[in-house]
């Protein structure tokens, strides 16, 4: 009886961790990028996805903000992965900002919570996946808003090591 429990313990701590790493990931490139944001307002929702993995490829789409040659994910993914994103796309993912998890202190607010003095953040929950280079990608969309404007991005990010660099961003919305 002792060996079962000890068994499942170890299973137990194995899937813990496996899941444990996806969402260290995740948080990590949220940390990057709310943390390296002006003190202004941050919403507690997540941007919902409502893309697949070709709608966000950005080639796919014309873009009259476009300031230089898009970025193709076909280079950086392989079908395999494409299609993990489109699925991660589709599914369920978090609708909520965890405080807990934020490595610094931002005002967090829920529905409406522009001011009209301050611009405020929000961003998707990123989509991390692995290119045929072997490196980890995140793919996130990050708006922000304020009196009477607005913009939002995608944005592509690469871990180096232990740190998140944006290698590529596109305006894809404006108001």
């Amino acid at each position: 009886m002792p060996k079962v429990i000890l068994v499942n313990l170890i299973v137990f701590l194995f899937i813990s961790n496996s899941i444990y790493s996806k969402d260290k990931l995740e948080y990590e490139l949220i940390n990057h990028i709310v943390c390296g944001l002006p003190m202004e307002s941050l919403s507690q929702s997540f941007i919902d996805w409502d893309e697949d993995f070709q709608r966000i490829n950005p080639p796919n789409y014309d873009n009259l903000f476009r300031e230089k040659e898009p970025l193709d994910l076909t280079s950086i993914f392989d079908e395999e992965a494409q299609s993990a994103i489109t699925q991660n796309l589709g599914s369920a993912t978090p609708s909520k900002l965890k405080k807990r998890f934020l490595d610094c202190s931002k005002v967090l607010c829920s529905g409406s919570c522009n001011n009209f003095e301050d611009f405020t953040h929000s961003i998707s929950f990123p989509i991390i996946e692995r290119g045929k280079d072997g490196n980890h990608y995140g793919i996130v969309k990050h708006s922000y808003a304020g009196y009477e404007t607005g913009e939002t991005y995608l944005k592509i990010f690469r871990l180096s090591g232990s740190k998140w660099e944006l290698i590529y961003q596109e305006i894809v919305a404006i108001s």
